[in-house]
């Protein structure tokens, strides 16, 4: 029998983890030569790292609901496929994936979803940490002019799928060209949902352990698996 996936509060981590990652700001009279040039040193940093950690603000606006829910906390990149997010507030949430399986644990619910990683639609943040998304073969790339005081060395691209997305409809990141880092994202979707994340604090190639990515469910916690896509859903 398929069992149904409870939460009593909005799985406001599911945005950044299926599509997206991601302060600096745009300089004006940026040229195209200069942004290529930012583009493709944020795309070698990452290809190069082994691994990272940072802390996120995140800032999700709900468009049919017209609510606006905030949270904050850590994310861990490791080469491998590997990633692990936890959101402290305003609820403990943590995301683990190992390479191969992918999990969503609500402490407080006392439940996970289970997920095989190879069955997942390919995710715009893995690629990108992994340093194989080329942003420009992928997505329609212009210059956004906005400012924010406290970064110098940076710009803002706004970056359109070539292909059209079901959860992508636009994309902005703000690019640190200097220290060749993403410290903000701002997406779109389709239905007017915006999420916003801001990163700080990056630590970069700090040998994190595997066992950071590995989660084994507690005692008692209800396990949750979606159907398989090659099969027909059970009948309710």
């Amino acid at each position: 029998m398929c069992r149904r996936w409870y939460m009593t509060k909005t799985p406001i981590l599911i945005y950044p983890i299926i599509v997206i990652l991601s302060g600096l700001v745009t300089a004006p009279n940026v040229g195209a030569a200069a942004v290529d040039e930012c583009i493709q040193g944020i795309e070698q940093q990452y290809a190069a790292m082994q691994d990272f950690s940072a802390r996120f603000e995140q800032e999700t606006t709900i468009s049919s609901l017209q609510r606006t829910e905030k949270a904050e906390g850590t994310v861990c990149y490791k080469k491998g496929g590997k990633m692990y997010w936890e959101y402290k507030k305003p609820a403990v949430q943590k995301i683990y994936l190992d390479g191969k399986t992918l999990w969503f644990y609500l402490p407080e619910e006392n439940q996970v979803m289970k997920n095989d990683a190879s069955r997942l639609p390919s995710d715009i943040t893995a690629d990108l940490f992994a340093g194989t998304l080329k942003i420009r073969d992928k997505f329609n790339v212009s210059l956004v002019q906005e400012q924010a005081p406290d970064i110098k060395h940076g710009i803002a691209i706004k970056l359109i799928p070539k292909t059209p997305h079901p959860n992508l409809k636009s994309l902005t990141l703000w690019l640190d060209c200097e220290k060749r880092y993403i410290t903000r994202s701002a997406l779109e979707d389709e239905i007017g949902n915006r999420t916003v994340l801001q990163f700080s604090k990056f630590r970069v190639n700090r040998g994190i352990a595997d066992t950071v990515f590995t989660f084994t469910p507690p005692a008692g916690v209800e396990i949750f698996e979606p159907p398989s896509l090659s099969s027909p859903a059970p009948s309710p």
